[in-house]
């Protein structure tokens, strides 16, 4: 069974070498996200990025029933950690 790159299990066998395929699936990741980049430059040099406002208080959960539930049970079945990254990925979506 092959071990999952950038796993603990990974480093060991390749002594945390990438192989050639995985250096060629790094490498077009990274241009992908460098292409990526370039076009939001353009685009905000453009005008064509619209960039929101945002208070804290846009981002908290409704005070419902249903959402004091669902945080409820978070709390309950999750991790502090897991609640806190969960959160964490509300606000950099919203943005």
């Amino acid at each position: 069974m092959k071990s999952t790159f950038g796993t603990l299990e990974w480093g060991k066998k390749n002594n945390g070498m990438l192989t050639r395929t995985e250096r060629v699936h790094f490498l077009h990741n990274m241009a992908f996200l460098a292409a990526r980049e370039v076009t939001d430059v353009i685009r905000a040099k453009l005008g064509l990025l619209k960039p929101v406002n945002l208070d804290f208080s846009d981002l908290t959960p409704p005070d419902t029933r249903t959402a004091k539930d669902a945080e409820e049970f978070a709390r309950d079945t999750h991790t502090r950690r897991t609640c806190c990254h969960t959160a964490t990925a509300r606000i950099i979506s919203a943005q």
